[in-house]
């Protein structure tokens, strides 16, 4: 009996029924310059070619990863994958209905709400940009701060924080600040790390120092 046909009793074929073993299934054919204009199109930050991820764990810094154009995957995982896809759609495709047609009846919203989610598996959603990541050239940002406060406390250990967000604000803008983050953003770009801010309550008495208040 060939895949694809059903048996008798009208069940499917025991080559058709997906198992955990089961090898991964070939994704739909992408090319490069295809993801990089989707990533794009979404409001993802693309460097060098290639789609950037920012990565954190529990400590440390996150780690600016490319993601690659996938090539196969497991059903499982694509079903996990367009399950989150639909869901934002569909809840912006149903707040736009809801806010055109407030008097609309239940049966007029499941139909808004359903043509969301279908419009995020046939290709019919296309994105708008929606956010504008820029990992990168924020770490660069972190990075001139961070130089700048070097250098303030080294000539005025005392110096505020107003004092030093008004050295920051005066030279971002020369010739010599924007050479030094246009710098910064190369050297991100080929250590991938960036700063996260961690919550203080992760830090524990033992790591604390004795100071004077």
């Amino acid at each position: 009996m060939a895949q694809g046909q059903r048996n008798g009793n009208g069940e499917q074929t025991p080559e058709q029924v997906p198992t955990p073993e089961s090898p991964p299934v070939p994704f739909v054919a992408v090319s490069q310059d295809q993801w990089i204009s989707g990533g794009a199109a979404s409001g993802f930050a693309t460097y060098e070619s290639n789609v950037a991820v920012p990565i954190s764990g529990d400590t440390g810094n996150a780690i600016l990863c490319n993601l690659p154009v996938p090539t196969a995957t497991d059903v499982d995982n694509m079903v996990r994958a367009y399950y989150g896809h639909a869901m934002r759609v569909a809840q912006a495709v149903l707040k736009a209905f809801d806010k055109a047609n407030p008097t609309a009846n239940a049966e007029q919203r499941t139909a808004a709400a359903q043509a969301g989610v279908e419009s995020a598996c046939n290709g019919a959603y296309k994105p708008k940009r929606e956010r504008n990541d820029t990992p990168a050239e924020d770490e660069a940002e972190h990075r001139f701060v961070e130089h700048c406060t070097t250098l303030v406390r080294a000539q005025k250990p005392d110096a505020t924080q107003a004092v030093i967000d008004a050295t920051v604000k005066k030279m971002r803008p020369t010739d010599a600040g924007k050479a030094w983050v246009e710098k910064a953003l190369a050297e991100v770009l080929k250590d991938r790390q960036l700063f996260v801010a961690r919550k203080s309550d992760k830090a524990t008495e033992a790591e604390a120092i004795e100071v004077t208040l």
